[in-house]
């Protein structure tokens, strides 16, 4: 994360964990996409988590085999989504 709340990763993408709209392989730096003025990052190995505190709410993207993503089905998302349900995060 910069200091502006972009998210950036590389590396494995096999499951669209770095935001960028692909499953890519990235051996450099690539920005998550539709996703500013994050305050905190996690990311687990096939995917990832963003909050925005200025509006409280968590964005994540990447493998959701198991509903990980929190975002009401089982579909993988290779751009950041916005959790339903969350908001007013500190």
């Amino acid at each position: 994360m910069k200091s502006d709340g972009t998210v950036w990763g590389w590396g494995s993408n096999g499951n669209g964990q770095l935001g960028d709209g692909t499953t890519t392989l990235r051996t450099t730096p690539v920005q998550a996409k539709n996703l500013a003025g994050a305050t905190a990052i996690a990311a687990g190995g096939f995917h990832s988590l963003a909050l925005v505190r200025y509006d409280g709410v968590v964005f994540t993207w990447g493998g959701n085999g198991a509903g990980q993503l929190g975002i009401g089905n089982n579909t993988d998302s290779f751009n950041p989504v916005q959790v339903p349900g969350l908001s007013g995060i500190s």
